[in-house]
């Protein structure tokens, strides 16, 4: 405890010479601590980096100056939009394509088809670093390949391969590539569909590695705890926030949750945590019988906690909507909503270059 108390102590020095107030930086600091004590090592000592990293980088204001306004001082406008006949038009028509459903067809490929290709690129008979792909969909004539790509694959029926003889662009992005002549044997594999959304929670850096692009996904996982047929102790859900866990009562028993780490999705199951959130239980509840199940959550987290949210880099026809860590079901709706309007190429006063992949890059 003297140990905890001097670090207390060291952590409210930190905080204060970077401008938090003598009180802020007291509570900042004893719930850091507090998280250690818990074992809730995620939420403890590991972020005060990061808090004092946000507030150098002006990403957070320790003393932030709040002006309140008058509102009889305040004035407003109301806007009059006059919509012409082409922007209903345009708006039906991004609906049309927002709801619509690609079905198979059968016969040759042709422009506005969308299809699906496995293909290698090869330059001077070599195969080259990121010129593979399997069961990538391209709309043909949407200028998402290198010039020449989509329009050798007009023509052509699920099962053929072709090979296509192209050049990158010499503003391409990659240094080596610039300029260079490439073939690429392409194989058909079948018509999906002409846009898709990448929002497989954790698992998204599968498929987005496939996709060539390494955006730094990790997870943190969340660990539960069930008693059977002790729901009676009791009557709703309480967090025991100075413990670091919350115990829920359901049909099938009580619900202990709590803790949390970084550990990817090999990493065997902690049983320290485990036993952590057990004895935690047994201290609020007193005896309780012996658990009938353990388990972890995976949470999709990025390094700076937001989430990435619009068009790949590296294929235009492919969103991403993955990454929103503690917060899935609460941003979840609005979420889909923004990625949805972006498809539709819906006209939005959001600035989301914070959640774009690209400042990955």
């Amino acid at each position: 405890m003297a140990n905890a108390k001097k670090l207390t102590n060291i952590i409210i020095k930190v905080l204060k010479n970077r401008g938090l107030s003598p009180t802020h930086a007291m509570i900042s600091a004893k719930a850091l601590i507090n998280a250690e004590l818990v074992g809730a090592h995620s939420h403890g000592l590991s972020r005060l980096k990061m808090y004092c990293d946000r507030i150098d980088k002006k990403v957070i204001n320790p003393k932030p100056k709040i002006k309140i306004k008058k509102i009889s001082q305040l004035t407003f406008k109301k806007p009059i939009s006059e919509v012409a006949e082409e922007d209903i038009n345009k708006t039906i028509e991004n609906i049309r394509k927002r709801f619509s459903q690609l079905e198979s067809k059968e016969g040759k490929s042709e422009n506005n088809d969308v299809v699906k290709v496995n293909f290698e690129g090869f330059i001077d008979d070599e195969p080259f670093e990121g010129g593979k792909a399997d069961e990538v969909t391209i709309e043909i004539g949407s200028n998402t390949m290198i010039p020449g790509f989509e329009e050798g694959l007009k023509n052509l029926s699920k099962g053929d391969k072709k090979d296509l003889n192209v050049a990158f662009p010499e503003d391409y992005h990659v240094d080596h590539l610039k300029g260079k002549p490439a073939v690429f044997k392409t194989e058909v594999q079948s018509y999906v569909f002409d846009k898709a959304v990448i929002a497989c929670g954790a698992f998204s850096k599968k498929l987005t590695d496939n996709l060539g692009e390494k955006i730094p996904l990790d997870t943190e996982r969340g660990y539960h705890v069930h008693f059977k047929n002790c729901d009676h102790l009791l009557s709703r859900p309480v967090i025991f926030s100075n413990r670091g866990f919350g115990i829920t009562p359901m049909e099938q028993g009580l619900r202990v949750v709590g803790t949390v780490e970084f550990g990817g999705l090999d990493n065997p199951l902690s049983k320290s945590r485990v036993k952590n959130l057990i004895n935690n239980a047994k201290y609020m509840l007193g005896d309780l019988p012996e658990h009938e199940d353990e388990w972890l959550g995976f949470r999709p987290t990025l390094p700076d906690f937001l989430p990435v949210m619009g068009p790949s880099k590296n294929y235009k026809n492919i969103y991403y909507c993955f990454g929103h860590h503690h917060l899935g079901w609460t941003l979840g709706p609005i979420s889909g909503k923004i990625v949805s309007g972006m498809i539709a190429n819906e006209n939005t006063n959001l600035d989301l270059k914070p959640y774009s992949s690209l400042r990955f890059s």
